[in-house]
């Protein structure tokens, strides 16, 4: 046996179940002795040392033991009877049985969850190609397309079918489907369009659509906006609801935004009103816009022709349509959508007035209107018109917010916040992307900026963005003046500035690189503080009003 081995483990015990063999065991003090079993129990004397005798002696030839000796020695065979095993070789055996059964049996797993996911790929692929034998979605093949280009898988595929259909099902049924469409092709393909759409997709006629769908148009001034025009459009982007009988307790809050579209420069006829649209509202009121004969045409267009008149009486036409809408300030995307209340012909020649009384006349026409008692509208917004920049100063910035106001106990504790306002705490929002623009240019003015007596000019803003370790065509690129417009250069610009740090016991650089260092410092605070409150729209509110401030 191998040194230090125990024999009960090592000896194949269970050999003599299925076998005579020709000795018996016996163990004693952690060893094993073999008996034949026709032991003499004399002992042989050879050179005054005692032997076994000669049948036990013979035993060491047997081919069972040479057999147990050789397996102890080397192993067994994975094909031997279990009765040839020691016990240890035995648990080997379970031991590597069991390692198997466990590897088969989470094979097993593994291989039926693959299929049972194979199986649910290819029930949704079978009923993807059932939605699409079933021809119940439009433009099918460019919705797979665009949803497979953006990866979503088969469950959001048959996710954006089903939202199809369901859309299709609810909304409209096929015939009222038609009637849409007809209406769509007469109205942005005109009446030949409509024509050959009647006939090659079998639709019904577009006077038929018109006069079996419940459509009420927006109704776009001719000349200044009217409050009868405007109370119009309220009507329909805000039809009376049910539960007006009994008003929320909680306002909708509503926002005003206005901005132009470009014009095809040329007359159109209104048919709903029998207007003529196309002609500035600035210089319209030297001219009649009702079409009644061919002498009101005739006369318009002589107006435009007629380039001897002064220029505040020359009547041009439109190049731009101002639209000045409102929205609902919530998470659901039809509340949030633009409402349309005027578009009005425009040729730009506006002055700080005008615009006003415009933007003054929406607001009183809509405090006016039915919905105010379930909206109220909280700001004015506006691109980077610097006209009605000013209008809207002076509509949002006439007076400080008072005591009783629900705001005014959040706000007046922040000392740098202002707190001017309009009528009804009306406030201006300008677009943040124009601000943001504005910043970079100051900065990129051929004088520069002076803070605190520091000037900082382009090329001490070019020494420290270097100092900070970026490149040098990147820095040019930040500070190149040619372009103005970029919207990404200017939050770049301002975001690197506001990584600026100082360490005023820092020996490093001249005092004159250290004082511009501590009022870029400075002024990157503030551009954080704008940036964020902008940006970060997860903050709390007053947190962002306190950056601000």
């Amino acid at each position: 046996m191998p040194k230090g081995a125990l024999p009960y483990g090592v000896y194949p015990f269970g050999l003599h179940t299925i076998q005579s063999l020709p000795w018996n065991t016996l163990v004693t003090n952690k060893q094993l002795f073999l008996i034949s079993t026709h032991c003499r129990s004399v002992a042989a004397l050879e050179n005054g040392h005692a032997f076994p005798c000669r049948k036990c002696r013979e035993l060491s030839k047997h081919d069972a033991l040479l057999g147990i000796r050789d397996r102890i020695a080397n192993g067994c065979h994975d094909s031997l009877k279990h009765a040839y095993r020691s016990h240890f070789q035995l648990v080997d055996v379970v031991h590597c049985r069991q390692n198997q059964v466990d590897t088969l049996r989470f094979g097993g797993l593994n291989m039926g969850r693959k299929l049972t996911v194979k199986c649910r790929t290819m029930g949704l692929a079978n009923r993807i190609l059932m939605e699409i034998v079933r021809g119940d979605i439009p433009s099918v093949s460019r919705k797979l397309r665009v949803t497979l280009r953006n990866g979503t898988g088969l469950m959001g595929v048959l996710e954006k079918f089903g939202a199809a259909v369901e859309r299709l099902s609810t909304t409209t049924d096929p015939i009222e489907a038609d009637l849409h469409r007809m209406y769509l092709f007469a109205k942005l393909g005109g009446a030949q369009v409509a024509r050959i759409a009647q006939h090659s997709l079998n639709l019904p006629s577009a006077r038929t659509a018109t006069r079996r769908l419940d459509v009420h148009p927006l109704r776009a001034s001719p000349s200044y906006p009217t409050p009868d025009d405007i109370h119009h459009n309220l009507s329909i982007v805000f039809p009376p609801k049910v539960e007006d009988v009994n008003p929320h307790p909680f306002e909708e809050a509503v926002t005003m935004f206005t901005d132009e579209l470009k014009l095809e420069e040329r007359l159109r006829w209104d048919a709903a009103t029998n207007n003529i649209l196309g002609v500035c509202r600035e210089h319209s009121k030297s001219v009649s816009l009702e079409f009644r004969s061919m002498l009101q045409a005739d006369a318009l267009h002589e107006a435009l022709r007629n380039t001897s008149l002064p220029e505040h009486d020359h009547v041009h036409l439109a190049m731009e349509a101002t639209v000045i809408a409102v929205r609902v300030l919530s998470d659901n995307a039809c509340q949030n959508a633009a409402r349309p209340i005027i578009v009005s012909g425009t040729c730009k020649r506006e002055n700080v007035q005008a615009q006003h009384s415009l933007l003054l006349n929406a607001i009183n026409t809509f405090d006016a209107h039915e919905c105010r008692q379930r909206c109220r509208l909280y700001s004015i917004a506006t691109d980077g018109d610097s006209r009605r920049h000013r209008a809207v100063a002076l509509l949002t910035l006439q007076h400080s917010l008072t005591s009783a106001s629900l705001i005014y106990q959040h706000l007046h504790p922040l000392p740098l916040f202002n707190l001017l306002c309009g009528e009804d705490d009306l406030t201006g929002d300008l677009d943040y992307k124009h601000v943001n623009k504005r910043f970079r240019n100051t900065l990129l003015r051929g004088r520069g900026i002076t803070i605190d007596g520091i000037s900082i000019t382009r090329a001490i803003l070019a020494q420290h963005l270097l100092w900070e370790g970026q490149e040098h065509h990147h820095i040019h690129s930040l500070l190149s003046p040619n372009d103005k417009q970029d919207v990404t250069l200017a939050y770049t610009l301002l975001l690197s500035i506001s990584d600026f740090d100082y360490d005023p016991e820092s020996s490093q650089g001249s005092p004159a690189f250290l004082e511009a260092r501590c009022v870029l410092a400075l002024l990157g605070h503030m551009y954080r503080y704008i940036l964020e409150a902008y940006t970060c729209g997860s903050g709390p509110l007053l947190c962002m009003a306190w950056y601000e401030s």
